[in-house]
Parts: C-alpha cells; sequence; structure tokens
C-alpha cells in the first residue's frame, strides 16, 4: 500500500503544465505482481484500496501463469478504444 501511494503521488506531479491531464488523474489499472509469493493479507488491502478508488485491479503471477490472460486483455480493452 505504501508504494501504491508513492507512486500516485509521484504520478500527481508530472503533467501539470498548462493544458495537460496530470499522470494521477489519467485512467489506471492496479496489478498486483509475484503473488505466487505476496502476503495475502497485503494483496487484499491493495485489492480492497483499489475497489475504494473505482480502479481495475489485477493479480498476477508471471511463475505461474496467474491472472495473465485476463490483465492482457483488460489491457486490450482499454488500449482498443484509443486506437480505434
Amino acid at each position: 500500500m505504501e508504494d501504491f501511494k508513492v507512486i500516485n503521488n509521484e504520478l500527481a506531479s508530472f503533467g501539470n503544465r498548462a493544458g495537460e491531464q496530470p499522470l494521477g488523474q489519467k485512467p489506471m489499472i492496479v496489478v498486483a505482481t509475484k503473488i505466487d509469493a505476496a502476503n495475502p493479507e497485503k494483496l487484499k488491502k491493495l485489492a480492497a484500496h483499489a475497489k475504494r478508488r473505482k480502479l481495475e485491479f489485477h493479480a498476477v503471477s508471471a511463475v505461474t501463469g496467474e491472472g495473465i490472460d485476463e490483465l492482457k486483455w483488460a489491457l486490450a480493452r482499454r488500449v482498443r478504444p484509443a486506437v480505434a
């Protein structure tokens, strides 16, 4: 959770030029990685935090492949409207 807050604070400091949307306000997908080794309680808290902020949340593991396909489809859904 602390890392998530730090990253969002950093994003908020970019893109503040006139007429430009700050990075912290652009569409966001929250991705928790290494879920095969993650603390389940911390993962649960991050998922709940994302839900409260109405952010799409995905938990993935590169080792087991869990959640990877769902994340790829979620990213495709976000990118496709911008391309079309």
